[in-house]
């Protein structure tokens, strides 16, 4: 309320709702101001009581949500260590992979880096184990171009030496699917729009996977170059009208065959894991099949003999490389062991050549290398592995391989191991994450000496819904996991224990993990698997049709294992009972939806018609345990936390509309009182004014006094 001053004896007062109020027009001595505003704090005293109680559970509410804060991250910290089911094993720590790449040569030679050959990524699928490859060859594009060409700009016709405007027609060109599409030539065409009507056709749903191109060799020797977007697949062209593919000197055959080929499309070609084939034999590759052997490899022997044998028979093979090309040596092995089923071939690869050996009938071919030609010719029956691009996600489970380069005679090992220091990373991060909480409890909880609640507690001091939290964390903790060895049971095995109390010098430590950083390390190197059941929830079954889909916090451990039997008709399974009581079928999913098991899902793969009984058990990690604490914690509606906001919130509520309607009141109170002393004052004006009146009329009778 605003006040000013009209006279020594008058006040203007203005209040909150702009009305003017005017007293001490009685000069009673009374400040009528300060006497409302008294009335109205002293009935204002309960209010300031419930604004004090929405005061401190507000802090509550702050307080209870940056815990609800630390147990998410908490449940995150605990999630990778839990065992949690995916498709890809992603969900999972213990299966996070490490590769590591190495090279090395039989020869004597020096291997290039393995980085300068390929590349590999892996996912949580890939198997710990040591692979190898040795690239062959590369997957390429096909490239083709037509001849030269005068200028970019102007018309085709010019441009090839013809009359301007001379080159209309049309021809298609057919994408992988068989789709093709009319490219049309019109007589005003340029090699630059060429170019962009070929671009254009190799876009939306329907694309050719043909890009064009144009390389200026000169001023006047341009080129338009035709590349197939995907490797190891050949360009297809064809249903030409006008001539136009042979005037360009692209095809002279309506594009059966081209004319200026500048890269062959190849498919990629490796050796995998020293996989044989026990049929077939093939060489390094050679410059050319028509050069003397000796030319081509200077240490091979200059005269000799080899042995081919197979099912029918054995053959000598006699030889003299100072004469003998490959196509000799291979006209020579079809004349002499054609009878035993040997067939002799060059195989173009690439613009070089390959001696192939193979038994026609698909048997076991053998060659005694007497003389050592076939080894200096890198002869051997490495099984083939063919991709049409360079990027191999198929041959290797949960590895992608990236083809750069072609060494022939360098094996690349694939070193796949667990990432231990992935998994070691995961645990600090759940140990840190649980003593964020537990010093948060602490605090929120601290006493002093005499053990009443210390100044310096929290906002939650006591609460029962902090504690009840903090109870379950603690004994999932400190608890052991039921069917595990005595030796790996316990946290305390892979070096995580409790802050000592006798070396507590922080209250807020109390009870916090602590980790023995050596022990955590030998137990991960040493003791892998154990360390993993410990932490997750595991599932080990005697029938390698039967998998894990899912489970939850109900699904626990039983001593000696469940039984499950499973019934097969028609191929369909009709029937599941674990434990002799009856599972949820829907296909293939098998659902618990009771007793000790209760929310687990298993996948069976029905095989023949008929009964399969099947053992399996379950135990559930201390990192399940406290996952399963975390979320039932952190449910939306039903969880701990949530309740307890809602309680939170349902009181500040009540009581902030108790203080509403109290104000409403206490406003209409002070209006009362306030036209009360109004009134008075107006008495007592009226009184004075009498008075005055009254004595002005006796001083008046009685003009000798003084009074």
């Amino acid at each position: 309320m605003s006040t000013s001053s009209v006279s020594s004896s008058y006040k203007l007062s203005t209040d909150a709702n702009g009305r003017l109020t005017v007293t001490g027009l009685s000069n009673s001595g009374i400040d009528t101001d300060a006497a409302v505003e008294a009335l109205v704090k002293a009935k204002r005293v309960p209010i300031d009581r419930l604004e004090t109680k929405v005061e401190t559970v507000d802090k509550q509410i702050a307080a209870l949500k940056e815990y609800q804060t630390l147990m998410q991250n908490f449940r995150t910290a605990v999630d990778g260590l839990r065992g949690k089911v995916t498709f890809d094993n992603s969900g999972s720590a213990f299966e996070t992979k490490n590769i590591f790449l190495q090279t090395s040569r039989l020869d004597g030679g020096t291997a290039s880096n393995a980085a300068n050959l390929v590349s590999i990524s892996a996912t949580n699928r890939a198997e710990v184990g040591v692979r190898s490859i040795e690239v062959l060859r590369v997957a390429t594009q096909a490239k083709v171009a037509t001849g030269a060409a005068s200028s970019q700009t102007t018309d085709l016709g010019s441009a090839f030496g013809g009359a301007a405007n001379s080159v209309s027609g049309s021809f298609d060109i057919v994408n992988g699917d068989g789709v093709a599409t009319t490219i049309n030539v019109s007589g005003t065409d340029s090699l630059q729009s060429l170019r962009d009507k070929i671009n254009n056709a190799n876009t939306g749903t329907t694309k050719t996977g043909v890009t064009a191109s144009i390389i200026s060799v000169g001023g006047t020797q341009n080129y338009l170059v035709l590349t197939n977007d995907a490797t190891g697949e050949p360009i297809q062209i064809g249903n030409e009208t006008g001539g136009v593919l042979s005037t360009l000197g692209i095809s002279a055959d309506g594009g059966a065959t081209f004319s200026n080929v500048l890269q062959e499309a190849q498919t990629a070609r490796m050796a995998v894991d020293g996989l044989k084939d026990p049929s077939r034999y093939e060489s390094h590759r050679f410059a050319n099949d028509s050069a003397s052997i000796k030319s081509l490899v200077s240490t091979a022997p200059s005269t000799g003999s080899f042995t081919l044998s197979t099912g029918l028979g054995s053959v000598a093979i006699n030889f003299d490389t100072t004469t003998d090309s490959l196509s000799d040596l291979a006209n020579t092995i079809n004349a002499n062991a054609a009878a035993i089923g040997v067939e002799a071939s060059i195989m173009d690869d690439g613009g070089g050549a390959r001696l192939v050996l193979k038994d026609t009938n698909g048997g076991q071919l053998s060659v005694i290398d007497s003389d050592g030609l076939m080894a200096s010719l890198g002869v051997d029956n490495d099984l083939v592995v063919e991709r049409s691009s360079n990027t191999v996600s198929d041959l290797f489970t949960g590895m992608t391989i990236n083809l750069y380069q072609a060494e022939e005679g360098t094996k690349i090992n694939l070193q796949v191991e667990r990432d231990l220091n992935g998994v070691k990373d995961q645990v600090y991060a759940f140990v840190d994450a649980y003593n964020e909480m537990r010093r948060f409890y602490n605090e929120q909880n601290l006493t002093a000496a005499d053990g009443t609640k210390s100044e310096d507690a929290g906002p939650l001091f006591g609460n029962s819904a902090l504690k009840d939290m903090n109870t379950s964390l603690r004994d999932a903790i400190n608890g052991d996991v039921e069917g595990l060895g005595i030796d790996f049971a316990a946290l305390s095995a892979i070096g995580i224990t409790l802050t000592s109390t006798a070396t507590l010098t922080d209250p807020l430590d109390k009870e916090t993990l602590q980790i023995d950083e050596a022990k955590l390390n030998e137990s991960l190197l040493n003791n892998f698997d154990d360390v993993r059941n410990l932490l997750s929830f595991r599932f080990t079954t005697d029938n390698a049709d039967l998998s894990l889909v899912s489970f939850a916090s109900t699904t626990g451990y039983k001593n000696g294992g469940y039984n499950l039997e499973v019934t097969v008709a028609g191929g369909v399974i009709t029937s599941a009972k674990l434990d002799g009581v009856d599972m949820e079928v829907s296909g293939t999913t098998l659902t618990a939806t009771e007793g000790s098991a209760k929310g687990l899902k298993l996948f069976f793969r029905p095989g023949a018609d008929g009964t399969t009984n099947s053992t399996f058990s379950v135990t559930q990690g201390v990192a399940s345990q406290l996952y399963d604490v975390a979320d039932k914690a952190l449910a939306s509606e039903t969880g701990t936390i949530a309740a307890q906001l809602d309680t939170f919130e349902t009181r500040t509520n009540a009581w902030e509309d108790q203080i509403s309607r109290m104000e409403t009141r206490l406003d209409l109170y002070k209006t009362r009182i306030t036209a009360k002393f109004l009134r008075m004052e107006e008495s007592l004006s009226q009184m004075n004014s009498i008075l005055e009146s009254l004595k002005a009329q006796v001083d008046a009778m009685n003009p000798n006094s003084n009074n």
